[in-house]
Order: C-alpha cells, then sequence, then structure tokens
C-alpha cells in the first residue's frame, strides 16, 4: 500500500494534476496526436485531466475518447506541456464551464470547442498564436474572452453564434477577420480593431444586433459581403479613405438611420451616395501635428503647445497666450559713485535676459567744516569766519580779510 501511495504521489507531481481528495478517475486513456505522448483522465467530479507532451490528436466530432462522457465534463485542465487542443477535442461538452490552459500551448486548433454551451469565459495564454476555424462555434454562454497580444491569426467562425459574448478586443497583428468569425454575436456591444487588420471578411460581423458603432482603422482597404449584414442597431460606423473597396450588400439589413462617417471625397462618401445611406464628414485626425510650446520672454508673451489636423486643418489644441515673465532685477551695483556736487549711478541686470537698467544716486552735498575768523592786529591783517567742505575741499563761504587796525598813539 505504501508503495502504491508513493506511486501516485510521484505522478501528480510529474504531470502538475491535482485531484480533489474525494474524485475518483471514473475513465482514461491516451489522446496524443502521436499516440501515447498524451493521456487522459476523467474523475468523478467531472474534471478532465490532459497531461503528457505535445499535441492533442486531431478527431471528427464522434471519434473523441472521450465523447461518450462528454456531457459529464464540467473542467478541463490542461498541464504545460500540452502545445495544441486538436480538432473537435471538447466538442460537444455541453456541461463545460471553465478551461485551464497552460503557457505551452501555441494554437487553439480547429473546432476545438464548439457546442460548448455552458462556457462562459476563457483566457488564452500569451504563448498562443493562432485561434482556429470554428474554435468556438456556437459557446452561446461565453461572455468574455481574453485574446493575447500574441495571436496573429484568428479562424472562419472562430466565434460563430456566441451569443452572450458582449465585447472583444481584437490584438495587434491580426491581419484580417475571416468569414463570420463573429457570426450572430447579437450580444456584442462593442469591438476594438487595431490597426493592422487589413480586411473584413465576409459575414465578418452579420446579426451582430447590439453592436451600434464601429470605427474602422485607416489599415483597413476592403470591407466584404454582409460584413455588417443584419446589424439592426448600428447607428454610426467611421470610413476611412484606406476602403476602397465595400461589398454592395456590406451593410444589408441595417436600421435606416445608420449614418457612415469619412472623409470628403473619399470611396465609403460615394458608397454612400449610390447606396441610400446618409454621409457626414468626419475626421478621426489621426495625422496630427505639435505646435511647439513658444516660451515667454521678460517683455513678450509665450504660448502653450498646440495640436491641429493636417487631415481636416482643425485646431484640435489651441495655443494659450502665456503671460510675460517680467524682468527679474538682481540687488544692483554702483557705477557711478555719487559726489558732494555731482549724481551717481546704479546699474541693475535682469538675471534671465541681461537687460539693465540704471537708477540716480543724489549728489551727497558738502560737509561743511566752518574756518574760525582771525582778529587782525595792528600790523596783521585778519580773516572774518568762513566755511569749507571736509570731503572735496571747497569753499562754501569764503574768508574776507580784514585791514590791520594800524597803531593808537597817543
Amino acid at each position: 500500500m505504501a508503495f502504491i501511495l508513493t506511486a501516485s504521489m510521484i505522478a501528480v507531481m510529474m504531470t502538475g494534476i491535482v485531484f480533489a481528495d474525494d474524485a475518483e478517475i471514473i475513465a482514461s486513456g491516451t489522446c496524443g496526436a502521436d499516440g501515447d505522448n498524451l493521456t487522459w483522465e476523467l474523475d468523478s467530479e467531472g474534471t478532465l485531466f490532459i497531461s503528457g507532451s505535445g499535441d492533442i490528436g486531431n478527431y471528427r466530432w464522434s471519434s473523441t475518447p472521450w465523447y461518450d462522457l462528454s456531457s459529464q465534463i464540467k473542467t478541463v485542465d490542461i498541464s504545460e506541456g500540452v502545445t495544441s487542443t486538436g480538432g473537435w477535442a471538447f466538442s460537444y461538452c455541453s456541461n463545460l464551464k471553465s478551461i485551464t490552459i497552460p503557457e505551452s500551448v501555441t494554437s487553439i486548433g480547429e473546432d476545438a470547442f464548439p457546442y460548448c454551451s455552458s462556457l462562459e469565459n476563457i483566457t488564452i495564454p500569451e504563448s498562443v498564436t493562432s485561434i482556429g476555424d470554428n474554435a468556438f462555434f456556437d459557446c452561446s454562454s461565453l461572455e468574455s474572452i481574453t485574446i493575447p497580444e500574441s495571436v496573429t491569426g484568428i479562424g472562419n467562425h472562430a466565434f460563430y453564434g456566441c451569443s452572450s459574448l458582449e465585447s472583444i478586443t481584437i490584438p495587434e497583428g491580426v491581419t484580417s477577420i475571416s468569414d463570420r468569425a463573429f457570426y450572430y454575436c447579437s450580444s456584442l456591444e462593442s469591438i476594438t480593431i487595431p490597426k493592422s487588420v487589413i480586411s473584413i471578411s465576409n459575414d465578418a460581423f452579420y446579426g451582430c444586433s447590439s453592436l451600434e458603432n464601429i470605427i474602422i482603422p485607416e489599415s483597413v482597404t476592403s470591407i466584404g459581403y454582409r460584413a455588417f449584414g443584419d446589424c439592426s442597431s448600428l447607428e454610426s460606423i467611421f470610413i476611412p479613405a484606406s476602403v476602397t473597396s465595400i461589398n454592395g450588400r456590406a451593410f444589408s439589413g441595417c436600421s435606416s438611420d445608420l449614418v457612415i462617417y469619412g472623409k470628403s471625397g473619399s470611396y465609403a462618401e460615394t458608397y454612400a451616395d449610390e447606396n441610400g445611406i446618409k454621409f457626414e464628414i468626419y475626421c478621426l485626425h489621426e495625422n496630427i501635428t505639435e505646435i511647439a510650446q513658444i516660451e515667454p520672454t521678460c517683455t513678450t508673451s509665450g504660448y502653450t503647445a498646440g495640436l491641429y489636423c493636417n487631415d481636416c486643418g482643425e485646431i484640435i489644441k489651441a495655443q494659450e497666450e502665456i503671460a510675460a515673465l517680467g524682468h527679474d532685477w538682481d540687488e544692483g551695483v554702483i557705477t557711478k559713485a555719487a559726489t558732494c556736487t555731482d549724481a551717481g549711478v546704479k546699474t541693475f541686470t535682469c538675471t534671465r535676459c541681461k537687460e539693465t537698467r540704471t537708477e540716480e544716486i543724489p549728489e551727497t552735498g558738502h560737509t561743511e567744516v566752518i574756518d574760525a575768523a582771525k582778529a587782525p592786529t595792528c600790523i596783521e591783517t585778519g580773516l572774518t569766519e568762513g566755511s569749507h567742505c571736509s570731503v572735496c575741499n571747497e569753499i562754501i563761504k569764503a574768508q574776507e580779510e580784514i585791514a590791520a587796525l594800524g597803531h593808537d598813539f597817543k
């Protein structure tokens, strides 16, 4: 018993599969494209485990190894090492609700999950590069699916009849939306088409009755037969000038209120006129030029950056005036000192533009010093009181001579 338990544990570690404690294996076998390179086991809880290395085999719907048990399958757990889901591998698993796809898988094969009517969501790993024809055909409960940027091809009828799917983003790298890729996805309200797509094929979105608005990117050149046929809620579609071919029935069954938006003189305008569809000129402003910001100076105003469309000439973002900065004067330096009788000059320089301005420094005025009077004598003259500037020595009040008194003989 101990040996059997240990072997079972080793098998679990090698495959990466973890079984429910109370689940029992009710069926098993091989399912590899090369025979026994892959094995499968279905437990009593409804989980189908697939392990090994390589591709799952390609089958016709009734030849799948677990076909007679398909209604019991609720969960599919594919272990690391499996590289591709085979054709019809999980078809008619009507109670299947969740799938675990490892990073080792590089492609979702043709007819991989058709008629899995209980499948609600699925995450496709970044390793996957292609989704085959009819991969999710009539998965009527599928509400959301994440398609990674690694995917470059989506096959015909890939999501045909996924009537619960509400939105989807097609990754960059996909060049064509194939025939009936989203046929009768009646709950689809929004779809993002990347700029890598060149063509939208026949019936691509036929019967998408909840789709209201759609933008076709500049990369697309053709729109096929009934591509948007019977999209009864479609109100507007932007068709770029790059589109040069639109099938005459591309919009058959659409509302009479449908408006095609596009550029004046484009093929889309001609098509709309010939088919009695309202057309309005509209620009997506994808070819824009930035108007560089003009920095303000001390004395002149500047302008913020702006945007305008090269295609239609519309100003997308108007430039706004930026007020002049004004000068930023420094503390100034004395370039001419003031004297007692002459004004001086102080020069200030702008720290930004180096422009200068000057201010007058008032003359200092004299610093008066009294020159004392000198009394005359009999033989020597005297002097009146006077004054002079102690700074520049300029005489302010000249002293006047007082004549000698002479002798007074008696």
